[in-house]
């Protein structure tokens, strides 16, 4: 920050994206090693509420790469992109805390882990003045609570 009178609200914290499929996907079909290897795959693809298809996005050792990757199923759900996947029906690449309680169980498991970004967060710097924080509460309290149902669940 630095400079003197400017300060931050956070919006939204690191989050991590992963690629994920199961074991039984798997157990037919190899591995990818590099996102290019998804190209063979059945992909499970993000519609976002736009109607775009999101593009996966990796990055390893400052290499940064985004595929537009084969579609197997099209959804616009993180949890139905996990169940997917756990179904076996392809690769998903979703917020880990989607994930995390099926990759725990051993029902997915992680994809092109080395490539997978962490997302930075997301912040608000502001000035100082008194009157402006009313104006940017109203602004960034409703986008703290889509985060928070965007990429936390409950167990």
């Amino acid at each position: 920050m630095g400079s003197p009178g400017v300060r931050r609200t956070t919006l939204a914290g690191v989050h991590q994206a992963v690629t994920v499929t199961s074991p039984a996907y798997l157990a037919h079909r190899t591995a990818p090693a590099c996102p290019e290897d998804l190209r063979p795959h059945d992909c499970l693809r993000h519609r976002l509420p736009s109607g775009k298809l999101y593009r996966w996005e990796f990055s390893r050792h400052g290499e940064e790469m985004i595929v537009d990757v084969p579609a197997g199923l099209t959804l616009n759900d993180n949890d139905l992109m996990v169940q997917a996947a756990v179904d076996g029906l392809g690769v998903a690449y979703v917020p880990q805390s989607f994930a995390q309680r099926e990759l725990e169980s051993g029902r997915l498991v992680l994809a092109l882990e080395d490539w997978c970004p962490s997302i930075p967060g997301l912040a608000i710097y502001y000035s100082g003045v008194r009157h402006v924080l009313s104006t940017l509460r109203a602004f960034s309290d409703p986008l703290k609570s889509l985060n928070a149902y965007i990429f936390r669940r409950t167990a």
